[in-house]
């Protein structure tokens, strides 16, 4: 398959390419960071939906039991 971009775009992505890289790499890394962003909101909408439906525990008590759980002990 083949798509074919505008001019300023192929340029853009020349201008971004690192050395040892072309245009393909670049257009790569960009869709890879898309994707990671796309998951990284969906994650805190999910984060802020269950906080607004009251799932959630105060810090302190986390923090207790993460630790308690993992073996760490707190400085002092």
């Amino acid at each position: 398959m083949q798509i074919d971009l505008p001019a300023e775009a192929i340029e853009r992505a020349n201008r971004l390419a690192a050395a040892n890289e072309d245009a393909a790499t670049v257009f790569v890394k960009a869709l890879d960071t898309l994707e990671w962003q796309a998951a990284e909101v969906a994650a805190v909408r999910e984060g802020m939906a269950a906080y607004e439906a009251g799932d959630f525990e105060p810090w302190d008590d986390f923090a207790s039991r993460f630790m308690a759980e993992r073996g760490i002990v707190p400085e002092r």
